[in-house]
């Protein structure tokens, strides 16, 4: 998942000599495409497979679709608890569209994204929402470090070193096969077998490339005749494993391997699943009339800014009216190893997302395809919402507020309950506000 706490410098300086062990490979025989891109300038682009796979979907004539209305594509971006963003954005779009979501010729996820992109591709957005409900991050997360009054305990260093991670997604797995009925995957499959792609992307660690793994074909697997129970169980498990790979940080949770290749978050690779998209919208916009040209969604689960960092020893400097970064005055804070390697990772991640949000905006744009794009703004914090749960309490407050609660009652790792349910909110108001489906 996202935030990928603490990583770098304990994994890097505290048990950068220890090796794990993986554990025993899922065989899954993953249908996989690879999502590369050559190098410019010197030759001309040569995509990756990916860009075939997408062309071909987009081109399948109005009269061969499921739906001769629709023909769109929807691209969900990677940000762990901000996957709540988008939950609330398809639950509503769903509501504003007659209670259904279009039947998207092309659905993909990463990270987070991945979890989200069966729902979309299905229309269980009840499920997509009921996925970012929780009241403890141990519901998605098993931590292997442990803090105390803010402070890393020092038995944590011990089961870093033995997992190599922060945390599993052990929890996460098991909550998404919760989800995955037979009802669920009978879905899945209708749409693949009716020309529908669900794809979710992940990084082949050993080859360093990016890898799209086909949800769609695993879905119709499934239901193959004469499958044996043991089979069927198989084979929902290397369902599930793809999404724990596109949602496995680095050093933030432990890899996945699955068909003896070691897979992490895609989003090391794309934030907005691949560049070739951009070469499908447009060989689809070259071959298709502007009222059947497809509509690209874009729903990006993060605010795709960096927030400023208050710089100063005296942090009052960078109270209101001064700037949040303190300004000029004053005297400069020390500046640590780890907290130096953490702002370069987040400035550098948010970079790679901005770059392939522009790229999939300028590809639609310039075709003239309907485009349409969401991310979280600034008024995420001042957004109110009222929470009423036995375990979460109630009350009405901000978003920023419900973060504050709890980061004093939980301080969690990753992922803020209050927040997401907050959040959740706040992507229903967008909906509406933006008007994601219905007039």
């Amino acid at each position: 998942m996202a935030k990928a706490k603490l990583a770098l410098v304990l994994l890097g300086l505290l048990i950068g000599g220890c090796a794990v062990k993986p554990p025993p490979t899922m065989t899954c025989n993953f249908v996989r495409y690879e999502m590369e891109v050559a190098v410019p300038p010197q030759v001309a682009e040569q995509p990756g497979q990916m860009a075939d796979v997408l062309r071909d979907e987009l081109a399948t004539p109005a009269s061969e679709r499921e739906d001769p209305a629709v023909t769109s594509m929807l691209f969900m971006s990677g940000g762990g608890e901000h996957g709540a963003f988008s939950a609330g954005i398809l639950d509503e779009w769903a509501k504003r569209n007659g209670g259904k979501l279009p039947k998207f010729q092309v659905v993909t996820g990463i990270s987070t994204g991945s979890i989200l992109a069966t729902f979309a591709f299905t229309g269980d957005t009840d499920d997509a929402v009921a996925g970012y409900t929780i009241t403890n991050e141990t519901q998605l997360l098993t931590p292997y470090l442990t803090r105390k009054n803010g402070k890393i305990e020092a038995s944590s260093f011990a089961k870093l070193a033995k997992h190599g991670a922060v945390a599993n997604l052990e929890p996460l797995r098991q909550r998404i096969h919760g989800y995955l009925t037979d009802e669920v995957l009978g879905r899945v499959r209708d749409g693949h077998e009716a020309g529908r792609t669900l794809l979710v992307g992940v990084v082949d660690v050993d080859t360093g490339q990016a890898v799209a793994l086909d949800l769609g074909e695993m879905g119709t697997r499934y239901f193959k005749a004469g499958n044996t129970p043991a089979q069927k169980a198989q084979i929902k498990t290397c369902y599930v494993e793809a999404i724990a790979a596109s949602s496995s940080a680095p050093m933030a949770s432990v890899p996945v391997f699955i068909d003896n290749r070691m897979y992490v978050d895609g989003g090391m690779r794309f934030g907005m699943f691949s560049d070739e998209i951009g070469k499908a919208i447009r060989d689809h916009a070259a071959a298709f009339p502007p009222l059947q040209r497809a509509s690209v969604y874009l729903i990006a689960n993060g605010s795709q800014e960096t927030s400023p960092h208050c710089g100063k020893e005296d942090k009052s400097l960078c109270d209101p009216p001064n700037p949040p970064t303190g300004g000029l005055e004053g005297a400069h804070e020390k500046w640590e190893f780890m907290q130096l390697a953490m702002r370069s990772e987040r400035i550098l991640v948010n970079q790679v997302y901005r770059f392939s949000a522009d790229k999939v905006r300028t590809e639609a744009e310039l075709s003239g395809s309907p485009f349409k794009y969401a991310r979280i703004d600034s008024d995420v914090d001042t957004h109110v919402y009222t929470l009423n749960d036995p375990v979460l309490g109630t009350g009405t407050k901000t978003c920023k507020e419900w973060t504050a609660l709890d980061k004093q009652l939980l301080d969690p790792l990753q992922f803020y309950p209050r927040y997401m349910r907050c959040l959740i909110d706040y992507g229903r108001m967008r909906a509406n506000r933006d008007k994601w489906g219905g007039a």
